[in-house]
Formats: C-alpha cells, structure tokens, sequence
C-alpha cells in the first residue's frame, strides 16, 4: 500500500485519502476549504460532528461523513450497497457465521478436537441470520446430522418394480442383485 505525508497536518496517510495532487490529506483540504456560496455545513451522519462539504460532493451521493473513519464505522451490513439482510445466499450465511463466531475447531457432537477439518452447519435449514440456529460440527458428524434430516423419496425398483424407501431420488434399484442383472442386460 502506498502511502503519502500530508504537507498541512504532517501525518502519514494512504494514498486513497489525497485527493489529486496538491499533497494536502482530504481531511486538511475539508478544513481549509473557504467559506463560499459553494460551502455547504452538514452534520456527520456517525459521530454528529458539523463539517464543510460542497454542492458537487452532495450531488455524487457524498456529503454524508465527516472522515474515512466515520465512514468505515458506518459502512457495515446494512449500509452496504448489496446488503441482502435475509435473503442472503449459503455462502454469504457461512461467511458472516465465520465472521462472528470464527472458525469452528470443535464438534459439538462427538466432542472431538482432533478432526482435520470443521464445518459450521445450520440447525433449521432455513439458514437464518440467528448464531443459536448453528453448530459446529466435524465433516463425519456433518454427513450423518444432514442425511438423517433429508426427507425420504419412495422410488420403484426398474428391474423388479418394487418400492423402495429411500434418501437419494437417484437411486434406481432395491438391492445389487437388480443392480447387477439390470448392467448384465446392457453389457
């Protein structure tokens, strides 16, 4: 990242907070910017500061803060501009899961710690923005706790037409006898 000495207040600051190249920060130029009809005194949006801003800074939407700090404060979750609040998709949930409880190193089923690898997984599978509606979990325990709420298909047998209760809509046969009479057939 580069960075730049702002020649008013004499702070190292990131090249982002210059505007153009007079080598004043954009917190000094604010400060420095004269009283004129173009002038315009608004009240910080996070911090309640009054501060000067202008009529073109307003017009691209700007003019809210006063700092980079107020604006990294404000700018989370809800005020981003694709925040999707519930209707976020799986991986956005897992994100923001990671996000406040951190990576899972733990099963709360089994009880290990010694697994190479965790995974968070969603109690209701309605994938709600709520921490109690997770679980850590390992990759074993994870299988069985989704395969043991998946709903269960009734699928016909193609080789005896007997019905089969079942967990995957894929398969196709009650037992390997059919399964290996029916690719004896194709082969």
């Amino acid at each position: 990242m580069q960075t730049k000495k702002c020649k008013e207040c004499g702070r190292i600051k990131s090249i982002n907070n210059f505007y153009g190249i007079q080598g004043e920060c954009k917190e000094c130029t604010k400060k420095r910017v004269k009283i004129s009809s173009r002038n315009i005194k608004r009240k910080c949006m996070m911090c309640g500061r009054l501060f000067g801003t202008c009529i073109c800074e307003i017009n691209r939407g700007g003019g809210k803060l006063c700092s980079r700090e107020c604006w990294y404060k404000w700018n989370k979750e809800k005020n981003v501009y694709n925040w999707k609040g519930d209707k976020a998709g799986y991986s956005a949930l897992h994100k923001w899961i990671k996000s406040k409880l951190g990576n899972p190193n733990y099963c709360e089923h089994c009880k290990t710690t010694k697994s190479k690898k965790f995974h968070w997984s969603n109690k209701s599978s309605k994938y709600l923005r709520i921490v109690s509606d997770w679980q850590r979990l390992c990759v074993k325990c994870h299988i069985k706790y989704d395969l043991e709420r998946r709903k269960s298909f009734i699928v016909k047998c193609i080789i005896c037409n007997r019905k089969i209760n079942t967990k995957s809509k894929k398969r196709k046969f009650c037992s390997s006898n059919c399964s290996n009479k029916y690719y004896k057939k194709i082969i």
